[in-house]
């Protein structure tokens, strides 16, 4: 039943193609590295990479430290983001928590520093098979004027490791979005 479950739900990545909706791919590259990696406090580290079709792309630097604590962290950090159009200065919070071996929570607050404006991600994951996660995401900008709101399904692969202590996680999403275009986001995801 859950394997039905997985197949149906990325078959459903096809229905905007088919209902002509103007969807976008976006491809995210996230790279995170605690220093050290003991327990407690650490100096945590992410570059992610966003490239969109049709919308400007972006590099974000994150760096501040972080806290390990039981069952998750949490992370206080500075972001700076590069595009094409603008760089902006972020505040950036995050927090994991893994409740219990079936439910996952991630949150990320990022107050700009330069404009009048919130970013916020929550994802929960929940596991479908072994290896597999079931995950629903939403990625806000409150602004002034039109915020930027989205929500969506999605499934990620749990780490694999590969050579020299790397692991790997991709996961793919759909992003519905009243606002802006849909858009099918494709992360890459390298957690040290």
């Amino acid at each position: 039943m859950k394997t039905a479950l997985a197949i149906a739900f990325m078959l459903s990545f096809s229905l905007p193609a088919l209902a002509q909706d103007p969807t976008r791919l976006q491809g995210k590259v996230v790279l995170r590295a605690p220093l050290p990696e003991e327990p407690g406090w650490y100096l945590a580290a992410w570059n992610i990479t966003n490239v969109r079709d049709e919308a400007t792309d972006n590099i974000n630097i994150v760096v501040g430290v972080g806290r390990e604590m039981k069952n998750g962290r949490v992370e206080f950090m500075l972001q700076r983001q590069y595009s094409v159009r603008s760089s902006q200065w972020f505040f950036d919070f995050r927090f994991q928590r893994q409740f219990n071996r079936h439910v996952s929570l991630f949150v990320e607050v990022a107050p700009f520093l330069e404009t009048a404006a919130l970013y916020h991600f929550v994802r929960v994951e929940v596991p479908v098979t072994k290896r597999l996660n079931f995950m629903i995401e939403s990625e806000n900008i409150h602004r002034s004027g039109k915020d930027s709101l989205g929500l969506g399904p999605g499934l990620s692969i749990r780490p694999m490791k590969l050579k020299w202590k790397l692991r790997f996680a991709p996961a793919i999403s759909w992003q519905l979005r009243p606002n802006d275009p849909n858009f099918v986001r494709f992360y890459l995801a390298f957690p040290f």
